[in-house]
């Protein structure tokens, strides 16, 4: 079997979570996570379309059990396939970013802890590791995690909108706090005046 195999399927399993998703069972959405995450390991194409696909089906002031068990599946997604994130289309990363932070203030009960702070680990570590492609999401990135500025760790990320805003320029003393040798720019000055100036697509 091929991966041009796989073509027919992924544009199947595409048309499914982009117009059926809503009415699937909670067991089959929960297997179409795993047959994503399957394709993942076996690099086939497309698959950070599902996986965008999947993401938007993750809706906003909507704490039910199925919305929450979708957004947990597709963190553990991300954070078993990591290397497969960060080598895809940077907007795969934007748009994950962008969601979370939107998402995480519905998750301040007791009873979604556990899930907020997943979430909100994953957010940070894009903002360290990945920032190049965060800033894809656009100014309104900004006010998005300003209003989770709080959350402790989250409070680090937005002080250093901060410290980076007052450089008012690049320095060579700005961190990356990317993997060694993975080429990822930092949040220096530069950076947020790119942020700032993007219009959030």
């Amino acid at each position: 079997i091929t991966k041009e195999s796989y073509a027919g399927s992924v544009d199947l399993l595409k048309k499914l979570s982009a117009e059926r998703f809503p009415r699937l069972l909670d067991s089959v959405r929960s297997q179409l996570v795993w047959i994503i995450s399957t394709l993942i390991q076996l690099n086939i194409n497309d698959t950070e379309q599902l996986f965008i696909l999947l993401l938007r089906n993750v809706t906003g002031g909507n704490v039910s059990k199925a919305n929450l068990h979708l957004l947990d599946d597709l963190l553990k997604l991300c954070s078993n396939s990591r290397d497969w994130l960060y080598a895809r289309n940077p907007l795969t990363i934007a748009s994950l970013a962008y969601s979370l932070a939107l998402l995480i203030p519905d998750h301040h009960k007791s009873d979604n802890e556990a899930l907020r702070e997943r979430e909100t680990a994953m957010l940070v570590l894009l903002f360290r590791e990945r920032f190049d492609a965060v800033k894809l999401a656009g100014r309104d990135m900004i006010r998005a995690i300003y209003n989770i500025s709080l959350i402790p760790d989250v409070k680090a990320v937005w002080d250093q909108v901060h410290m980076a805003e007052t450089k008012g320029g690049d320095s060579s003393n700005d961190s990356s706090h990317g993997r060694a040798g993975n080429g990822s720019a930092g949040l220096n000055s530069t950076n947020l005046r790119h942020l700032l100036s993007t219009p959030t697509p």
